[in-house]
């Protein structure tokens, strides 16, 4: 795989009874996780046993602000508490994303460069806004 500089990966985001819209990222991360449930008892010789509880997710994206795209409108709704699905896509051929139906979490701005604002967006998964997939 060959590093490709510059926007080469994407993140697309449709709010809940909005449309799509397509954002090109500085990063984007994604993780998957469960809770273990520990079962380990007197049958299992001290071996510890688990089982997956909770299937749980998080994770967000970076990108610059553009004086065009204003992200807090009823077109983008990259705001705290909006629901939707967001697709972060791994590859440069914009192929086999995670698919995560989820709420924006937080949206923290910063400003290190002059005339530079980057912002992130921070979901959480939350199965009653779509169905979760994994790249397969």
């Amino acid at each position: 795989m060959s590093f490709l500089a510059g926007y080469d990966k994407k993140v697309t985001w449709t709010p809940a009874g909005g449309a799509l819209a397509t954002f090109n990222v500085i990063e984007h991360s994604w993780e998957d996780a469960i809770e273990k449930l520990d079962i380990t008892h007197s049958g299992t010789a001290g071996v510890q046993y688990l089982l997956a509880g909770i299937l749980r997710g998080k994770g967000s994206f970076k990108a610059n602000l553009d004086s065009t795209v204003i992200i807090t409108n009823a077109t983008y709704a990259i705001i705290a508490g909006q629901k939707g699905v967001m697709n972060f896509y791994q590859f440069a051929s914009g192929a086999n994303p995670y698919i995560v139906p989820g709420m924006i979490i937080s949206v923290p701005f910063t400003s290190s460069v002059p005339g530079l604002v980057a912002y992130t967006a921070n979901i959480e998964l939350s199965g009653d806004a779509g169905t979760y997939t994994r790249p397969s």
